[in-house]
């Protein structure tokens, strides 16, 4: 499942910057699914997905919709704040093995942004609108795996990352309550352009190391053909 993940997610990455043609079935990457988020997500209709504002309800919904016609539920946490709109996470749930109830891994893709920024329209498509798309399209391809995998897949969509992370605590703390043990959390963001100069089309992996499987299992992804994986 670490390998699946790993390669899925490269690959996500690796294509939002391809002029390939989409693939056509589904445990393939289709690169219209991911033009068709990021585009849509970042258009001036959407104008920065800022809490609070109808951008910011259009992209729940589409985020919602796209889960639905993959056949998730999905479910929403609202937690009220003192000042401000509501934090409005969102989450659903691919079972695996009944054998291997309680064990979870998170899978998580912020869908918030700043909204304009001095007045000015700021569309969020790297931020993080090619994590959301990365992340829709790798629950699409895992929908076909339900009840075979060797843990429960939590795929979560954080609010109000841009305002000091403020959405993730609450759906950690949904984690807690419903898993006896997190095996990982892998978190998709910024994956569509270089975040440094000289690191074009290559992907960062940020804190493997602080798990021995999951540092193995991205050296090993690193060697496959076609990789760049730092």
């Amino acid at each position: 499942l670490g390998t699946l993940l790993a390669v899925l997610t490269l690959a996500c990455a690796t294509s939002q910057n391809s002029d390939r043609m989409p693939a056509g079935d589904e445990s393939e990457v289709s690169i219209e699914n991911l033009t068709k988020t990021v585009t849509t997500l970042s258009s001036p209709e959407f104008n920065g997905r800022a809490p609070g504002t109808s951008g910011h309800l259009a992209a729940k919904n589409y985020i919602i919709d796209r889960l639905k016609e993959y056949r998730y539920p999905t479910r929403t946490i609202t937690t009220k704040r003192k000042l401000g709109p509501p934090i409005e996470n969102l989450y659903t749930i691919l079972p695996g093995m009944p054998s291997t109830a309680g064990q979870c891994i998170a899978l998580a893709a912020h869908y918030d942004h700043n909204g304009p920024i001095d007045h000015k329209y700021s569309p969020g498509a790297n931020d993080n609108a090619t994590g959301v798309a990365a992340l829709l399209e790798i629950a699409r391809i895992l929908r076909s795996r339900a009840g075979t995998l060797p843990a429960d897949i939590y795929i979560m969509f954080p609010d109000y990352e841009e305002a000091f992370i403020s959405g993730s605590p609450y759906l950690a703390d949904a984690l807690k309550t419903k898993c006896t043990k997190v095996l990982f959390t892998v978190t998709y963001d910024m994956i569509g352009v270089p975040f440094f100069p000289g690191f074009e089309n290559k992907l960062l992996a940020l804190g493997a190391e602080s798990n021995s499987a999951l540092d193995s299992l991205v050296a090993n992804t690193a060697k496959n053909p076609g990789s760049d994986l730092s």
